[in-house]
C-alpha cells in the first residue's frame, strides 16, 4: 500500500507547471519577466508616480504611463516564443496591451471628469488584471503576469 508524501516532502518538489517546462519555456518566460520587470521598475520611478488620486495627477501620469506600456508591449513583442507557448503568450500581450489602452482611455475620461467613463473603465481594469494574472500564472509567468 503506496503511503501519501508527507509535507516536507511535498514542499519540496516543484510545482507541476514548474517542472514539465522544457529549457527553452524557462528561458523564454525569463526573458520575458525581466523586460516586465524593467517596466515596473520604470513606473515605480519617483517622477512617474502619481502624488494623489487626485484628477489632476491622473490626468498627469496616465498617458505617460500608457507610453511605457505600449513600448514594453512592443519589446515584448519582438520575443522569440516557443511554440508551446505561443497561445497564452499571445493572450497575455493581448491583455497588456488592452491595459497600456485602457490606462490611456482613463486619462482621457479623467480630464473630461467623466464620472461614468472611469467607472466602467476601473471595472473593465480589475477584470483585465485578474485575467492576466490567471493566464500568466498558468503558463509559469511571474512579473509579466502581475500589473501595478
Amino acid at each position: 500500500m503506496a503511503t501519501a508524501p508527507t509535507v516536507s516532502q511535498t514542499a519540496q518538489q516543484a510545482p507541476p507547471e514548474v517542472s514539465k517546462k522544457a529549457p527553452a519555456e524557462v528561458r523564454f518566460i525569463s526573458q520575458a519577466d525581466r523586460v516586465c520587470q524593467r517596466l515596473d521598475l520604470l513606473l515605480d520611478a519617483e517622477a512617474l508616480k502619481p502624488k494623489t488620486a487626485s484628477i489632476q495627477e491622473i490626468v498627469k501620469f496616465a498617458g505617460i504611463r500608457a507610453d511605457i506600456e505600449e513600448r514594453t508591449v512592443t519589446k515584448l513583442r519582438r520575443l522569440k516564443v516557443p511554440q508551446s507557448l505561443a497561445e497564452p503568450w499571445r493572450k497575455l500581450l493581448s491583455l497588456r496591451a488592452e491595459l497600456a489602452h485602457e490606462l490611456r482611455e482613463y486619462g482621457h475620461a479623467a480630464a473630461a471628469a467623466d464620472k461614468s467613463a472611469l467607472g466602467g473603465l476601473a471595472k473593465e481594469k480589475a477584470r483585465v488584471h485578474k485575467e492576466l494574472g490567471a493566464v500568466g500564472g498558468v503558463a509559469g509567468f511571474k512579473v509579466c503576469s502581475a500589473v501595478r
